[in-house]
């Protein structure tokens, strides 16, 4: 069973083995809105299943011939309470777990007389197993109740809320999963031990990614800044991106962060052990990589609040180079110590700078605006250079993120504009070309990659790849996927086309 999101909020019931519609019917018709959760009851005979949402609780009898659902009454003493969860018991007893932080007792006719106070703030999960309830909630607690009296026996304490709940026996153990995608066993046969199984980003988008030695750094719209090792495949340290909330600022998007609390470009200085960050608010932060990752060096708004869109280092780390949504190129002189002086401000673009290039020797730099045009920069004459094409022609480039280039003409798929393309990285031995693209797919070519190259296409995420990078050896490739908040590591192997150049 389940409810969906459009605007008609229905609830839908499929058979389990073929997939077939056996029952269906909108909540607007009964006045009710978006489901927050659906129960079924225990008994069989009664196949009778329970939703709940913003102050409603609906039973259904979606086999039934005669009636197909009451609306549950709510009390008339008191506020009404929106509901976010809900569990039978064995006797087909349902329990709700309300915004108030107390838990509801319906009866079979749909009343209810009776309601426990037992967290502070929402209940946003409820799981009956035996003779116990078990429930998590904004105050960041599981608890476990009698099942007689929903007297609190075993209480556990985690660092964020509590949004979903299960359990094994033998021994006992309770998963619990934490709104800032957090998933922790308690293992409750020893003392109680909270082992964590999985850490990682929980709102807005995931694009701030690059490599660092045996390390992957990233850093998202969750005020959470992660460090891992690939290796094991885990998360190492992590921080966060500013203790401090400013209120008034939002970009908006699915965060609920404000934009000093927001991340979508970061970029490691591998000379000096730098981490440097921007938030969306246009603040740029430099610190330590490596175990002093809390450690912030510098500090300073590039263009007061105006979004920075990429940024990279030079190749000896004696520079940064920040794209901006002012169409200029910030460029920072770099210090190992820490000290970070503005070089220089490098303008000529028409549009948003979004991506950007050094070459080996840190002579020049190159750049895409958003109406996919080219430009060159002479670093040392701190202009932008009209014959930079023909100038850099001898030259190498460091890194190879530019969508648009001579290397990459053979990465857009027929009939795709250059927006398809949303991420390109060169391998560090420049014999590869990794691009993730809007059909949420990553794809590898030989580089260079000319027009009517193929290339070997990987899927994985469900939202564009929007950023993807190399591991130090090139054995790696790490891609995230924007809203789908995800991570990927993938192991490079080798493969051959016939028709690859």
């Amino acid at each position: 069973v389940h409810g969906d999101l459009s605007d008609v909020h229905k609830i839908y019931v499929i058979g389990a083995e073929l997939g077939d519609e056996k029952f269906s019917m909108p909540h607007q018709s009964l006045g009710a809105g978006l489901v927050k959760h659906i129960a079924w009851s225990p008994k069989p005979a009664n196949e009778i299943l329970c939703t709940v949402g913003k102050k409603f609780v609906i039973y259904w009898y979606p086999f039934a011939k005669d009636k197909k659902y009451i609306i549950c009454k709510m009390p008339s003493a008191g506020l009404v309470s929106d509901f976010f969860c809900a569990a039978f018991d064995k006797e087909g007893i349902c329990y709700t777990g309300a915004a108030s932080g107390s838990i509801y007792i319906w009866e079979k006719d749909g009343t209810t007389n009776r309601q426990v106070q037992c967290h502070e703030g929402v209940i946003f999960s409820l799981v009956y197993s035996g003779d116990q309830f078990y429930s998590g909630g904004a105050d960041k607690k599981l608890l476990v109740h009698n099942a007689e009296d929903l007297a609190t026996i075993e209480e556990h304490k985690f660092h964020a809320s509590v949004v979903s709940i299960d359990f094994a026996q033998k021994p006992r153990r309770i998963l619990a999963g934490l709104n800032d995608a957090t998933i922790v066993e308690v293992q409750c046969e020893q003392e109680n031990y909270h082992k964590i199984l999985l850490e990682g980003h929980c709102d807005g988008d995931l694009s701030a990614l690059d490599s660092y030695g045996e390390y992957i750094i990233t850093a998202g719209e969750d005020n959470k800044i992660i460090l891992w090792n690939y290796i094991d495949r885990t998360p190492f340290l992590s921080s966060i991106i500013n203790k401090v909330a400013e209120k008034g600022f939002n970009t908006g998007g699915n965060s609920r962060f404000p934009d000093n609390q927001r991340c979508r470009v970061l970029t490691v200085n591998k000379k000096f052990d730098h981490v440097a960050l921007a938030t969306n608010k246009g603040e740029l932060q430099i610190r330590e990589s490596g175990f002093m990752l809390d450690n912030v060096l510098f500090r300073q708004n590039v263009a007061g609040p105006k979004l920075l869109t990429c940024m990279e280092y030079s190749s000896d780390g004696s520079k940064l180079a920040i794209g901006c949504i002012d169409w200029n190129i910030h460029v920072y002189a770099v210090e190992r110590s820490g000290a970070y002086q503005k070089y220089g401000v490098f303008s000529g673009a028409e549009q948003t700078i979004t991506d950007l290039d050094w070459t080996s020797n840190d002579t020049y730099i190159r750049a895409l605006s958003d109406d996919f045009q080219m430009h060159f920069y002479d670093v040392a004459a701190k202009t932008k250079d009209k014959d930079g094409a023909i100038n850099t022609k001898s030259l190498d480039w460091q890194t190879g993120s530019i969508r648009i280039s001579w290397n990459t003409e053979g990465i857009y798929p027929k009939g795709c504009g250059g927006n398809h393309i949303c991420s390109v990285a060169y391998s560090n031995d420049k014999t590869l070309i990794a691009t993730g693209d809007m059909d949420d797919k990553l794809v590898l070519y030989r580089n260079p990659c000319r027009a009517g190259s193929k290339g070997k296409t990987l899927t994985g995420h469900s939202r564009d790849v929007v950023n993807v990078t190399f591991s130090a050896d090139d054995t790696h490739i790490f891609t995230v996927g924007g809203s789908d908040r995800c991570l990927l590591q993938w192991k490079k192997v080798q493969f051959h086309s016939p028709k690859q150049t």
